[in-house]
């Protein structure tokens, strides 16, 4: 397998090293971040507070470049400049005829700067941020069923683990031998082997009616192509707005989604706090209102949303907590009743998969393997 280093690293790609084992063909031994974003010399575990991985963050991409086979250059939660970050960076990786995996969503002048330099000059670019050119002919205008269990993986708002969650699910249901279809929230999700979410869900000249068709003949197609026994759909952006600042585009994409879609089971990942029993009647009757469905369970992320600085810089701003605390709370609700977890937590997590086989199980007919 392909030696690789994850660059630029932050919270954001976090995931594509603490999951590194599900990655069919690349190993992440490195992550690169640029000067200033204070994550040098530190374990890449440091961006979220989970469980130590060995990996030291470094910031200069030419000190590694000769023990490497490449780079996966992704998005990154930081404001960072594309000329001098980005592209000087995949140019290093050219002129030492080193892999580039490209998994940024990008600007068309970004795109055809690329093309001209690294097409030309890299034999090893690979390129995960091609958009999805079909679903053109839209002749049926009508909703299609999907005939296999769905499971939508939701966010109160961003930043909530939500591909921590995601990620859980899938190993757990290939473990069992489960074949599964997904499409993940995040831009690297395909170097895991599955879809992420389709470009053409944000594109500004389609309307929304043809949004929703588009994404129901999209998920028909992975259901005919791909025959899975389940489909995992990881859904961008939070349901509701954080703030009269911060909207969340209104949860226009889970109203999208949820039109498309029925989800068999729903998970919902929600920024920490310590939550009281009216909050969890409050957000059930919002979703089955305005989207159709009620959550089978509840995620208590260790994301605390910073609104003060979040309106200073006019970007939503996180600070983490410990394990421990989102513990606390997590165990005060179960002992109410609530179907509530951490995803950061072992126990937790047999918990709700054990409930997904449950579910599942009296409603298709899957069978426990």
């Amino acid at each position: 397998m392909k030696k690789l280093a994850i660059y630029p690293f932050d919270i954001e790609s976090i995931q594509i090293a603490k999951y590194k084992e599900m990655l069919p063909n690349y190993e992440i031994v490195a992550a690169v971040s640029p000067p200033g974003w204070g994550l040098n010399n530190r374990d890449i575990s440091y961006t979220d507070l989970s469980e130590p991985i060995g990996i030291s963050v470094q910031n200069n991409l030419n000190d590694i470049i000769k023990d490497i086979d490449g780079v996966i250059f992704v998005d990154s939660f930081n404001d960072i400049d594309f000329y001098e970050d980005i592209y000087s960076n995949m140019k290093i990786c050219a002129y030492n005829n080193k892999i580039i995996v490209d998994c940024i969503r990008r600007k068309d002048n970004e795109k055809k700067m690329i093309k001209e330099f690294l097409y030309n000059e890299s034999k090893n670019y690979i390129n995960y941020n091609e958009e999805y050119e079909h679903l053109n002919d839209l002749s049926l205008r009508e909703i299609e069923e999907i005939n296999v269990p769905v499971i939508f993986v939701c966010g109160l708002d961003e930043e909530t683990n939500k591909f921590d969650i995601q990620m859980n699910i899938r190993k757990f249901i290939i473990d069992n031998q489960y074949r599964v279809s997904q499409i993940g929230t995040k831009t690297y999700s395909d170097i895991f082997g599955f879809h992420r979410f389709p470009d053409f869900m944000y594109y500004t000249h389609l309307s929304e009616v043809d949004k929703i068709l588009r994404f129901n003949q999209y998920i028909k197609d992975i259901e005919k192509n791909e025959n899975p026994d389940v489909i995992i759909i990881g859904i961008p952006e939070g349901i509701n707005p954080a703030s009269e600042i911060f909207n969340n585009q209104f949860g226009i994409l889970c109203y999208e989604v949820s039109k498309a879609v029925n989800p068999d089971f729903a998970i919902i990942s929600l920024p920490y706090f310590d939550y009281d029993l009216n909050f969890f009647n409050e957000i059930q009757n919002i979703s089955f209102y305005k989207y159709g469905f009620m959550f089978d369970y509840f995620n208590i992320s260790n994301a605390r949303f910073d609104y003060v600085n979040s309106k200073q810089f006019n970007k939503r701003m996180y600070t983490r907590v410990e394990k421990e605390k989102v513990n606390k709370i997590v165990d005060r609700l179960r002992q109410k009743n609530i179907p509530v977890m951490n995803i950061f937590e072992k126990k937790y997590i047999n918990s709700i998969n054990e409930e997904i086989i449950r579910s599942l199980t009296s409603n298709t007919n899957i069978s426990i393997i």
